[in-house]
């Protein structure tokens, strides 16, 4: 029952955490969907898209792979090759990923694509690597439980994202080209931020690095790449399909829908399934394999006592919210948002 008390203390911040990153994005979902067109909305959640799948491909599965080692290395105090390993492994694999990502934009899809889609992909390029090296090094902050001060850098992630994104394409950059320079800047500062706050923790050095230990993370991490992957295929890949055969003013109004629908449901399922994972690798590594099937069995119970009827109430208010949260002209996408929730809602008992 301990386990249970911890998953439930450590959901809590990971929960408060979510709903000021959801706060958030209910205040920049009104400014987004009123300063950029229908279409513009809808390629900015095609690039969005975009850059989720690449950080999925590029991360390896390196953060899994850190909650689910950090224990034993920390048990042998070998902390200091875990994380120069990994940190540095990492940040070589973001870099050439990000590199090989503009080539190929440049190569081959500035031939076919619109100049602005092409430019904004360049940034991508960019983003990749900075969100890459963020992710790895807050997931040492999950490994190590620190959910107060995990939670805390993700809201000042979100928020300073956000707020420079607008601010650049209120007062300077105008477009979604403002909009995704503001996002450059504010990962970069972070990026700066997290490596001086971790090298005065721990010493990070080339030194340190250990082949094995790079060998075996990849080796556990890889294959659930392809789950993340799956994930997001699963999302959307929809919205390369809407704007193939029905354009941008589709997808916009698509993405705005889907967008509301999944604030709903990742508001439960975040703080659960964050919170969860470094739980039961230490019941695993503690207690064996049946402890942690006993604690996965309560927590299942628990879980669906939460999702359905959260799913469902927000169903129930979903037009009025959608166009009091994004004006009038998003109107028609009230719509999908009951197959998604519903569909989310489902697809979350798996992650169980």
């Amino acid at each position: 029952m301990s386990e249970i008390k911890t998953l439930l203390n450590q959901s809590s911040h990971y929960l408060a955490g979510r709903i000021i990153i959801m706060a958030a994005g209910f205040i920049s979902f009104p400014i987004l969907t009123r300063v950029f067109s229908v279409s513009d909305y809808g390629i900015l959640g095609l690039i969005s898209t975009t850059l989720f799948i690449a950080i999925a491909i590029t991360k390896l599965g390196f953060p899994p792979a850190i909650v689910r080692f950090y224990a034993e290395f920390k048990s042998k105090n070998q902390l200091a090759n875990f994380y120069s390993t990994l940190f540095l492994g990492s940040a070589a694999v973001a870099a050439t990923v990000a590199v090989f990502f503009g080539l190929i934009i440049k190569l081959f899809f500035s031939n076919f694509l619109d100049s602005n889609i092409v430019s904004l992909l360049y940034l991508v390029s960019i983003l990749i690597f900075t969100a890459c090296t963020i992710d790895i090094l807050t997931s040492f902050l999950r490994a190590e439980q620190r959910t107060k001060l995990y939670n805390l850098i993700q809201i000042i992630r979100r928020y300073i994202s956000l707020s420079l994104g607008i601010f650049l394409v209120f007062f300077f950059i105008k477009g979604l080209y403002g909009f995704f320079v503001g996002q450059i800047i504010s990962g970069i500062v972070l990026l700066f931020f997290l490596i001086y706050f971790f090298r005065k923790k721990i010493k990070i050095t080339l030194a340190n690095f250990s082949p094995p230990i790079f060998k075996d993370s990849i080796k556990y991490g890889f294959p659930l790449v392809w789950a993340e992957l799956g994930h997001l295929v699963l999302n959307y890949a929809d919205r390369y399909l809407i704007q193939l055969y029905s354009g941008s003013i589709s997808l916009g109004l698509y993405t705005a829908g889907y967008d509301l629908a999944t604030y709903a449901t990742e508001a439960i399922i975040y703080p659960i399934a964050y919170a969860m994972e470094p739980i039961y690798m230490n019941i695993l590594v503690n207690k064996g394999e049946e402890e942690t099937k006993v604690f996965f069995t309560k927590l299942f119970r628990f879980f669906l006592l939460i999702i359905f009827p959260v799913a469902f109430g927000f169903i129930a208010v979903r037009k009025d919210l959608l166009v009091f949260l994004a004006s009038s002209k998003y109107v028609e996408a009230y719509t999908i948002i009951p197959y998604v929730v519903i569909g989310q809602a489902i697809y979350a008992c798996s992650i169980i």
